[in-house]
This record gives structure tokens, sequence and C-alpha cells, in this order.
């Protein structure tokens, strides 16, 4: 469930619920933001998939709620989501190398941050920061 939306503190909505940005599009690619991600080994491609294509925000809560192993029906549930659109951005995050699949028990797939994804986790915060 999404909590109320407040302002940063660039001046832009922010998620209350997750101290995130709401609108990550604010950023562009240059200057000291290119350049913490570029430290990380991170490339434009990340970077437009987070902050700039639809769907980004969704990514970046999924990751924040990754935090912990869980599997497609909790963060649904936790996010307030479609399950059929956790799954797509899942599977997008999982090809991208930030998230690790397994199998907990028969079919149930759980879900967690590889060290990829702390670091993108990590850059995100301070972003927000």
């Amino acid at each position: 469930m999404m909590g109320t939306t407040s302002r940063g503190s660039l001046g832009q909505p922010e998620d209350a619920a997750y101290g995130r940005l709401a609108s990550p599009c604010a950023w562009i690619w240059r200057g000291t933001v290119k350049s913490q991600w570029e430290s990380l080994g991170f490339d434009s491609e990340m970077f437009r998939l987070f902050m700039r294509m639809k769907g980004a925000r969704t990514r970046s809560n999924l990751l924040y709620a990754l935090s912990s192993p869980k599997d497609r029906f909790q963060l649904a549930q936790e996010l307030d989501l479609d399950w059929n659109a956790v799954d797509y951005h899942v599977v997008l995050l999982n090809k991208h190398g930030l998230v690790h699949e397994y199998s907990s028990s028969g079919r149930v797939k759980m879900y967690s941050l590889t060290t990829l994804g702390e670091s993108l986790l990590r850059l995100l915060g301070e972003l927000d920061g």
C-alpha cells in the first residue's frame, strides 16, 4: 500500500511510506548523477531503466521491497500492485542481474537482491537523500 505524498528536499513529490522520490524523471544523465552511476558500474541504460522509462518507480519500489527475500505474491500485496505487473518487473530486474530468483518450495519462486541490486539500491538512496 502506498503512503501519502509529501515534498522532498528537492521540491519533488516524495512517497512517505518509502521515503523515495515519486517522480524520478527529474534526474538527468550528466554531471554528478552520471559520475555516481558510472563509479558503481552502471551505464546509461540502467539509468533509463530506473530514472526515465515508464515503470521506473515500480522497479525502484520493488528493489526497496526486496531488502528481504519475498515471492511475487508477497511483493504484489506489499506494493498494492497487480500480480502480473510484479511478474513483468521482476523478470526485467532478473534479466539485468539486480535480483536473484530461487525456488523455495514447489512452484513458488523467491526473489532477493543481488550485490548489484544492493549497490543500485544504495545509489538510489543517496540520490534521494
